[in-house]
């Protein structure tokens, strides 16, 4: 079973308000393209591993978008959490960051191209919203493994979405279009790779 198939099956974070308030703060940006745009917007970061994992909602979502558009500022919108049972806790707020590029991450060449198509952004068919999967995803968490990327590598394998060798081949082609630092990359490479073994030999 593909993890496509997956995230189809048991819906994930993909079907919270969180999920919602995300495909309204995109839809805003539709107002004024033109009838016919096709844009695609992919969710990175933790805002994928939100949907993967039901875990540590985001205050901002970071996209990366096929097309250059211009973001205003104040691009909030906010949810009702159904985790919280307090009521006066349970309005959040997320906002779009304006600042963020793929260009600063560590992030397969590929990984448009595997990333998963979801659904249009609410009230408009203009834009397009795609998740980077998880494999990708887990390998973007290298670059700050020792700052709570671990976690999220550990979790994503821990939910069965790739194993150790699909792991390490996707890092290490990842890395050979990496510009920056590698050595503490390869030592995440390393650490991560132990945590698999430790797993397979329980």
């Amino acid at each position: 079973m593909s993890w496509s198939d997956t995230v189809e099956n048991r819906h994930l974070g993909f079907e919270t308000n969180f999920w919602r308030a995300v495909c309204r703060l995109v839809s805003c940006l539709s107002d004024d393209l033109a009838e016919h745009t096709a844009i695609r917007a992919y969710i990175l970061n933790d805002s994928a591993l939100y949907l993967y994992t039901k875990q540590a909602k985001p205050l901002s979502i970071e996209i990366c978008f096929s097309e250059r558009l211009i973001i205003p500022e104040g691009m909030v919108e906010t949810y009702l959490d159904e985790l919280e049972t307090d009521m006066k806790k349970q309005l959040k707020t997320i906002r779009l960051d304006r600042s963020y590029h793929d260009g600063a991450g560590l992030l397969h060449p590929d990984y448009k191209n595997d990333s998963s198509f979801i659904c249009h952004a609410a009230n408009t068919d203009k834009i397009a919203l795609y998740v980077i999967s998880p494999l990708d995803l887990a390998v973007s968490k290298l670059a700050r493994y020792y700052d709570g990327g671990d976690l999220a590598i550990k979790k994503l394998a821990d939910m069965g979405f790739f194993n150790r060798s699909e792991f390490e081949s996707r890092a290490k082609e990842t890395l050979d279009s990496y510009i920056g630092d590698k050595k503490l990359i390869f030592s995440g490479i390393r650490d991560a790779t132990e945590y698999f073994s430790s797993k397979t030999s329980k």
